[in-house]
């Protein structure tokens, strides 16, 4: 089961702020959805934008310009 972390910076176990990240003042990610990150026709699936971010990374991609949360 993946650890809570920051939508945002990716912070594992990030303090919480009236359910915002004290880090980033983000939405604590728990894993659980799966979206598409990108643009159309460069993308790549993720609970968040910091993992999506890492996967970009890791396959040596940067992120497109103009990325967005794809729906």
């Amino acid at each position: 089961m993946p650890k809570p972390h920051c939508e945002s910076c990716g912070q594992v176990n990030p303090v919480m702020n009236d359910g915002y990240t004290v880090c980033c003042n983000e939405l604590c990610c728990y894993g659980g959805q799966k979206e598409k990150f990108g643009i159309p026709d460069d993308y790549v699936v993720a609970c968040c934008w910091a993992k999506a971010e890492e996967k970009f990374k890791e396959q040596g991609r940067k992120v497109p310009e103009g990325s967005c949360r794809l729906d």
